[in-house]
């Protein structure tokens, strides 16, 4: 019997510490918990013992620029801007622009219309003028006026939030005009953080460290875009000087 319960016991260990393993091997989520809080997608973890906020779907109008990154979602509390799902995919906290079938597919409403309703809807969606561009923007390349502005979004974040993986890549969200003409937005945060949060506090829309009074500086804040039109400039005065260098040579 003594040894029956010993095998008992050692098949159980094992079948957790394969468990455990498996656990480790991934990130703790799978989507089942996950939902939106407004047009925040929010990930939830597989027990419920975290959620991060990932992507923003901006849908394209100047009446959807709050983000609100609640304390708890699902049961869970948000600890996170941006983290990593599945077998470890990123998934940074970012601004995206809404497809025209995001608001239907989140409500589970495509399995109900018919093709000809979903080429209607495509066609007439006002989401179609929107294109994203990955560098500044080089108004040479367009036969339109194009105008820069920064959109400003103002971001609450909720007194759990410790980790941030923001997006560091800027881009650049083209709209196209009934005038033919195109305005590129550079997406920009006003923070208000949480007094309760005991890892970052908000000062005059941005957000800083608690620890040492250092400015959070992977958020791009109003005025960014003047500073990454001048480095866009002086980067293409550097490149044009380089081929004028190997033509003379």
């Amino acid at each position: 019997m003594n040894k029956y319960l010993k095998l008992k016991r050692f098949l159980f260990l094992a079948a957790v510490l394969l468990l455990f393993s498996a656990v480790a091997a991934c990130t703790g989520y799978s989507g089942k918990h996950d939902g939106f809080n407004g047009n925040l997608d929010i990930k939830v973890s597989n027990f419920k013992l975290r959620a991060y906020a990932g992507a923003f779907y901006w849908d394209g109008t100047k009446a959807d620029l709050q983000i609100t990154v609640p304390d708890k979602f699902n049961g869970a509390e948000v600890g996170g801007l941006g983290g990593f799902f599945g077998t470890g995919v990123p998934d940074p906290f970012r601004i995206e622009v809404q497809s025209p079938f995001f608001a239907l597919r989140r409500d589970h409403k495509l399995d109900i219309m018919s093709e000809a309703e979903k080429e209607a809807f495509l066609k007439s969606s006002s989401l179609n003028r929107f294109f994203t561009e990955h560098s500044f923007p080089d108004k040479s390349r367009y036969d339109a006026p194009v105008i820069m502005e920064e959109l400003v979004f103002k971001l609450s974040i909720g007194r759990y939030v410790e980790k941030l993986y923001i997006e560091d890549h800027a881009f650049y969200i083209g709209e196209k005009q009934p005038d033919k003409s195109i305005v590129f937005y550079l997406p920009v945060f006003n923070i208000e953080c949480s007094p309760e949060n005991k890892l970052y506090y908000s000062k005059d829309g941005k957000l800083y460290k608690r620890a040492d009074n250092s400015l959070i500086t992977e958020f791009r804040y109003p005025g960014a875009l003047q500073a990454a039109a001048e480095e866009a400039a002086a980067e293409k005065a550097e490149a044009e000087k380089a081929d004028k260098k190997t033509e003379a040579e």
